[in-house]
């Protein structure tokens, strides 16, 4: 079902509305003490669980417990993650380990996204960290039967938490394709981003339902607009390239595609940025993106 938009519907203009306030891309990398955890995935946000399998209902108030079950560790991931929103709080996963016998995952540590410290850094405008050494985290383990346990579980923050302003958070934002092809068409008729962010906002019951911010739907398009140039203007390009390698041979150029044939990158340079190379061995360039 398409999104239906009234072009009359004011775009939101509260002053109480700030998509920056809960913004944290911060994540805590860590191992368990063990050489034989794997770090590949550490950190990850886990919006949806491993293997397809479908994300918990939880009840209000439900929350993990020492000795818990699972059929599967996606399970237990989007329990966890399920409980951190309804807590008011970002999680992620911070480790994991194989088996050295079967090299199946036979332990996970989830955590929430302020455990750890902030690392020291060199840099002369460091980003923004949001770690405060909170211990608040969930361990699981696979026992022989298939069934995954929580080994540990620690519910105290040392932050407070805000279940209020959950949809700020970057684990739980995410453009659903449904959302992008709506967005896409009414952008591609004139519809202004603002409008088309007021519509799903009427849609789904206020913005804090909608699943992303305003700024993730403008960077869509942001990024889409770069990408899609008009067939004619792409073909306008290339014809003059060709017109340039004609006059002169040392004119190089090469243009990229992507899977629908739209223009992703252009580079071109001249015969005397050619030859100037040759000589100087360095080059300038300039990145508009």
């Amino acid at each position: 079902m398409g999104l239906e938009i009234d072009i009359n519907l004011a775009a939101k203009e509260d002053d109480n509305y700030n998509e920056d306030d809960m913004d944290d891309d911060n994540y805590y990398e860590d191992g368990m003490n063990d050489d034989n955890y794997n770090e590949d995935g550490v950190g990850e946000e886990f919006g949806h669980s491993n293997g397809g399998e479908s994300s918990i209902n939880m009840k209000k108030n439900s929350e993990p417990y020492v000795g818990m079950e699972f059929n599967s560790d996606g399970i237990a991931q989007s329990f966890y993650l399920e409980y951190a929103k309804m807590t008011g709080f970002a999680a992620s996963k911070i480790a994991c380990r194989r088996s050295k016998v079967t090299k199946e995952w036979v332990e996970a540590k989830y955590a929430c996204t302020r455990f750890g410290s902030k690392r020291k850094t060199d840099a002369r405008n460091p980003r923004p960290c949001m770690k405060i050494d909170c211990k608040a985290m969930l361990h699981v383990k696979r026992r022989q039967d298939g069934k995954w346990v929580v080994q540990n579980f620690v519910k105290e923050h040392n932050h407070e938490l805000s279940p209020e302003d959950v949809h700020y958070f970057p684990c739980y934002r995410n453009i659903a394709s449904g959302d992008l092809n709506n967005i896409s068409t009414l952008h591609s008729v004139g519809v202004k981003p603002s409008k088309i962010f007021a519509a799903l906002a009427k849609q789904c019951g206020g913005y804090q339902n909608i699943g992303f911010l305003q700024k993730d739907m403008r960077n869509f398009l942001d990024k889409k607009r770069r990408l899609e140039l008009e067939s004619g203007v792409a073909k306008a390009m290339l014809e003059h390239f060709t017109r340039m390698q004609e006059e002169n041979l040392n004119f190089f150029y090469a243009m990229d595609l992507d899977e629908e044939q739209r223009l992703r990158n252009v580079f071109w340079v001249d015969a005397k940025g050619r030859e100037d190379y040759k000589i100087f061995g360095d080059v300038v360039s300039f990145d508009t993106t």
